[in-house]
């Protein structure tokens, strides 16, 4: 079974909608995961970005409120792909600001077979007040 990878070591500077790491992926079932360390670049502390990982229809994601400490994501995704597809780390940021990016790993593994399940959260409750 094809396994791919794809790294970034060091430092990158980038902004709205950037592709951080791209894996073309042909058909099969996979388990996709990809880390990234994110510090805040410009203005300052306090810069807000959404982080995805995308493989076919299905996704993972987190947003983050970056500080020049820096943050560690970590995301995994599991995809039965029929046809081929990309998998993409991608980080969304308002245009204004920038983020640091450093040692990007993304991981596609290929698996015999996969069966995903998803499980629903607790509905969310109107504050009363």
């Amino acid at each position: 079974m094809p396994s791919f990878m794809h790294t970034m070591r060091g430092n990158k500077t980038l902004g709205t909608n950037a592709v951080l790491a791209s894996v073309q992926l042909p058909s099969g079932s996979y388990i996709v995961a990809a880390k990234v360390t994110l510090f805040a670049k410009f203005p300052d502390d306090g810069a807000g970005c959404l982080v995805r990982l995308v493989v076919g229809q299905r996704e993972n994601s987190t947003a983050r409120t970056l500080t020049k400490a820096g943050q560690l994501v970590q995301l995994v995704v599991g995809e039965n792909l029929a046809i081929g597809s990309d998998a993409q780390l991608i980080l969304t940021m308002d245009p204004s600001e920038r983020a640091l990016v450093h040692d990007v790993v993304m991981i596609a593994q290929s698996v015999d077979s996969l069966a995903i399940t998803e499980a629903e959260g607790d509905p969310v409750e109107d504050e009363v007040g």
